[in-house]
């Protein structure tokens, strides 16, 4: 299976160039291409980035937000399977071995999810399997299937939680499956400015 890993960012090009680009391009499974999409931003991302071949560099003219540009990168991606990376993310080098592995061995899971930790200002935490089925957002942390993503996508019309109305969504056309191992790494927000799925 080869996979398109998908980055939107607007305006965090250092983050982008020290989290989650180096994170992908260090996976050690090697069948994949990224798919960076600029969101209109003022920074210059360009250079740095199209000097790798595996990477697809777009530039929106205006800002569309991270719901269009997840399925933008979904309709321009040559891989079967889909990662959505957020711009200050980043996955673990066995990511894209662990989870094409899975799906391999589980034909009928048209996504599969990874435990990842959360870094909080206050510390870390380890967010394995949700309790409750379908109630978590679908982004950094699941390599989906192309086929599966395109019948649902993401809603254009949300400002704010697309990825957790997708999950819901998805998960009511298919089955998700499960590594519960930490391959991801996350950005939490301070305490006083979180919104938490799983309370």
């Amino acid at each position: 299976m080869k996979v398109s890993v998908i980055i939107p960012t607007r305006n965090r090009f250092r983050l982008l160039v020290t989290r989650s680009f180096p994170s992908v391009i260090s996976q050690t499974f090697q069948d994949f291409e990224m798919i960076v999409i600029n969101d209109a931003s003022e920074d210059h991302y360009a250079v740095p980035l199209t000097r790798s071949p595996r990477v697809r560099y777009i530039k929106n003219k205006q800002r569309m937000g991270l719901a269009y540009n997840r399925n933008l990168g979904a309709e321009l991606a040559h891989g079967e399977g889909l990662v959505f990376l957020d711009d200050d993310n980043e996955l673990r080098p066995d990511f894209l071995l662990k989870t094409v592995e899975f799906l391999a061995r589980h034909p009928q899971c048209m996504a599969v999810g990874v435990g990842k930790v959360i870094v909080y200002p206050e510390g870390e935490v380890y967010q394995g399997p949700p309790a409750v089925k379908g109630f978590f957002p679908m982004n950094d942390c699941f390599l989906i299937r192309r086929e599966a993503f395109l019948q649902v996508r993401c809603d254009e019309e949300m400002l704010a939680n697309e990825d957790a109305d997708f999950g819901l969504r998805f998960q009511k056309e298919f089955q998700v499956g499960w590594v519960n191992e930490p391959h991801a790494i996350v950005k939490g927000s301070a305490a006083n400015n979180r919104t938490s799925y799983t309370n």
